[in-house]
């Protein structure tokens, strides 16, 4: 009975994000995140003070969840899918919402090859930058830096993606990504990236 419970549970859960092909705004994916039973089971293993970690049919949930939103749009390794996850477990709500509405872009028909493109590279950027979070909070005020933190790095990463300076900016992705995969903070790949003419904060000023 348990499993069949479960198995409804996912079925519901992978519906609510495998349903909708059209792109979706901020609000619109946030909206839709917020009312799935796995964020608010999620969110209130959180408000009970347990590690959402700890719990195998919760993660399986969450892993099944990320997969479907992310079939056809990009194909992470297993240790990516982990790291995804992992920012997914710091803070929820931000990364649920952008999963959902990147996706949603690179799903939708009327996207251009460039905003397929741009999506894909920034839920790749997302998860390249995940060792830089800590999973674990000690404390109420680390757990809102963490999520800070997370939500910091959804904004680098779609400013990063959607850098549209030819050759300079595809240089720059790159040396980028490198930067992180060698166990770089996000500030010190950008200043790397860029060879230092300008930061993270810089960077996110930019308009």
């Amino acid at each position: 009975m348990k499993k069949l419970i479960v198995a409804g549970i996912l079925v519901v859960s992978q519906m609510v994000f495998a349903a909708e092909v059209r792109r979706m705004s901020e609000a619109e994916a946030r909206t839709r995140v917020e009312s799935s039973k796995t964020y608010r089971d999620i969110m209130a293993a959180r408000d009970a003070g347990r590690d959402v970690t700890q719990d195998p049919l919760l993660m399986e949930r969450i892993g099944k969840v990320i997969d479907l939103s992310l079939k056809d749009v990009v194909n992470f390794s297993a240790s990516e899918n982990m790291s995804l996850i992992r920012l997914l477990t710091v803070n929820p709500g931000d990364v649920m919402t952008e999963v959902a509405r990147l996706s949603s872009i690179s799903k939708d028909a009327s996207s251009s090859p460039q905003e397929k493109e741009m999506a894909k590279k920034s839920l790749e950027l997302i998860a390249k930058a995940a060792p830089n979070v800590e999973s674990m909070a000690v404390n109420e005020a680390q757990a809102n830096k963490q999520k800070e933190k997370v939500a910091k790095i959804i904004e680098i990463s779609n400013k990063i993606s959607a850098l549209d300076f030819g050759q300079a900016s595809k240089s720059f992705v790159e040396k980028y990504e490198r930067a992180l995969t060698e166990g770089k903070s996000v500030e010190d790949a950008i200043k790397i990236a860029s060879n230092g003419k300008f930061t993270e904060k810089e960077l996110r000023e930019c308009e």
